[in-house]
């Protein structure tokens, strides 16, 4: 019998265990109701009820109408109200005589009994319903106007959701980035420099939604934005869609640098964020174009080349060399450019150093046992410039003594090269001293004979 009441305690505990834990599904706005008459007379307030399972915060919004009272909430304020499973009446009051739409959007999936069964509903999901004002009859009675009419069951209708997503949107002579989806309202194109209208092409998922926005737009130099805005009739929501169309812009000040002429731009469009600099102005030609500049004075130009490339370029008063900064060991340099007095140094070849993919100006030595050593013309972080050698295989650097790099096989050869001289000196020593010997010993026998 003991065994009996035990198993029925169990089972008990978990069916009171799971009958109050809710079901937190993500669903859609189908699931969150409106009701109330299709129409009114005008001037009659009117009841509007929000049903289904869908719990969370929402928001109301009425065109032709406002919003006058809130009841059946877990908690209101002002236009917004937490709904658990329970139904919420919205009392509303029309204007004039058009057509009151009331829209209920999630704003929030947070909210709502948690100890009762239910959705949460997400975020961003809405659902409308729509309510014609009758315009009233002289003879009319207006007894009721101020009491707000009861819904009827059997005016009560699944609430009609609307798709506002285009389809495909196109730009004549231009490539939309990112790839358009329905879901991306932000897109940025390019155009030629020269270019003063671009003509732009939508179509939407749903053939009774209208866009706004397409045709022909006019545009200039620069940045430009266009939006797409879609709307149904039904409703008062819309989706806009933005498109940033840049149009290239033509340099104004041009520069000459080794033979090649060099147009400033405009702006940095296009160039990559440069740490430790801040935009600045640079006088040029009696004329202000922008630059960078950072702590130590130095001054950068994003300049576009003959080819249509552009990168930043150090100047002052002139143009001086390509800025191309390289991090080695945590220590950032930039790589100049290699004087014509520099670039013929004895035991050296100059060629492109590869430094994490990216190649630089410098030298390697001729001797192929310093294979993994090569020299590299930098300024450093002061502004101060020196030759620097940088070992591949460990990846540092130090500043050039002058003096080639050694192996610790050259090294070893050295030594034994430098041993081999101490014993020949030795010996060469040990002879002469005998050679010496020798000849004062037979000059002393000979002075003794002659005595």
């Amino acid at each position: 019998m003991k065994k009996v009441k035990y198993v029925l305690c169990t089972l008990m505990a978990i069916l009171i265990l799971f009958s109050g834990k809710p079901v937190q599904a993500t669903i859609s706005s189908s699931d969150v109701l409106l009701s109330g008459p299709p129409s009114v007379n005008q001037g009659e307030s009117f009841n509007i009820t929000v049903s289904g399972n869908g719990m969370g915060t929402f928001q109301v919004s009425v065109s032709n109408g406002s919003l006058i009272g809130i009841s059946g909430a877990q908690g209101s304020s002002g236009s917004t109200f937490v709904k658990g499973t329970g139904n919420v009446t919205l009392t509303i009051s029309p204007s004039g005589t058009k057509t009151v739409t009331i829209t209920v959007t999630a704003i929030d999936a947070a909210g709502g009994d948690p100890s009762q069964e239910g959705y949460i509903i997400e975020a961003g999901e809405y659902t409308s319903k729509s309510v014609s004002v009758v315009a009233q009859s002289s003879g009319g009675s207006s007894s009721n106007s101020s009491r707000p009419s009861t819904p009827s069951s059997s005016n009560s209708t699944p609430v009609k959701t609307f798709n506002l997503n285009l389809s495909s949107i196109q730009v004549d002579g231009a490539v939309l980035s990112p790839d358009f989806s329905g879901d991306t309202v932000d897109y940025s194109v390019e155009l030629p420099k020269g270019t003063t209208s671009v003509t732009i092409n939508a179509t939407a998922a749903d053939s009774e939604v209208s866009i706004q926005g397409v045709g022909e737009h006019e545009v200039h130099e620069g940045n430009n934005v266009i939006e797409l805005t879609t709307h149904h009739s039904e409703t008062s929501t819309t989706k806009t869609y933005r498109i940033q169309v840049y149009v290239e812009e033509e340099p104004k000040v041009f520069l000459t640098y080794n033979n090649m002429e060099l147009g400033v731009y405009p702006s940095f469009h296009g160039s990559e964020a440069l740490e430790g600099f801040e935009n600045t102005e640079v006088t040029i030609q009696d004329q202000q174009v922008l630059g960078k500049v950072n702590e130590q004075g130095l001054v950068l130009l994003y300049m576009v080349e003959e080819s249509g490339e552009k990168a930043f370029y150090v100047y002052k008063d002139e143009v001086l060399y390509k800025y191309l900064p390289i991090t080695i060991a945590g220590r950032t340099f930039i790589s100049l450019e290699i004087p014509d007095d520099m670039k013929n140094m004895t035991g050296l070849i100059q060629q492109q150093i590869t430094i994490d993919d990216v190649e630089y100006d410098g030298w390697v030595f001729e001797d192929e046992t310093f294979s993994n050593y090569s020299l590299l013309y930098l300024m450093d972080e002061k502004g101060d410039i020196h030759l620097y050698q940088y070992e591949s295989t460990e990846g540092v650097i130090q500043l050039y003594s002058g003096a080639a790099a050694l192996k610790q096989e050259s090294v070893d050869e050295m030594s034994n090269e430098l041993n081999m001289m101490r014993i020949a000196l030795i010996a060469v020593s040990v002879i002469a001293i005998i050679i010496l010997g020798v000849g004062f010993y037979f000059y002393k026998k000979k002075l003794s004979l002659q005595h």
